[in-house]
């Protein structure tokens, strides 16, 4: 007797394909948003200070009382811009540097890459920021 089939010429029932899985702690980083809020610019068109908005999201808990945040605003060199230990609130960067597509200012030629800032997230379990409950980094922040 011969099986009767209801599937066209490939059956995708089950796993039949790479599977990446991703282990998580209890409490997380679930997201993170950041946007460009102002750019003040002095009398040559020169950025002075930029303020950018960001918010912090955490999953795995509602009890957000004992966890710490710490965020950090890298530059290309890795050295610190701004910080700040709120889960929702704005990083103000003295002298930014702005991203700029390739050949849109005289300065910047196209072969130099765009600068790109990295924000550094650390979920602490504790006051004293000892106890590194998760990090997370997003490489590519541009401001502009």
């Amino acid at each position: 007797r011969e099986l009767q089939t209801h599937f066209d010429f490939f059956n995708y029932a089950g796993i039949d394909r790479s599977v990446i899985l991703y282990s998580t702690s209890k409490t997380y980083i679930e997201d993170i948003a950041i946007d460009t809020q102002s750019i003040d610019y002095d009398s040559q068109h020169i950025a002075t200070s930029a303020v950018l908005n960001y918010t912090v999201t955490i999953g795995g808990t509602n009890q957000t009382d004992a966890i710490r945040v710490l965020i950090q605003l890298l530059d290309a060199n890795g050295m610190i811009v701004a910080n700040s230990t709120d889960f929702q609130s704005c990083l103000v960067v003295n002298k930014p540097n702005l991203w700029e597509p390739c050949g849109m200012n005289h300065t910047h030629l196209c072969t130099e890459e765009s600068y790109l800032y990295t924000l550094q997230v650390t979920l602490y379990n504790d006051a004293q920021q000892t106890d590194v409950m998760d990090i997370y980094r997003i490489r590519h922040v541009g401001i502009r």
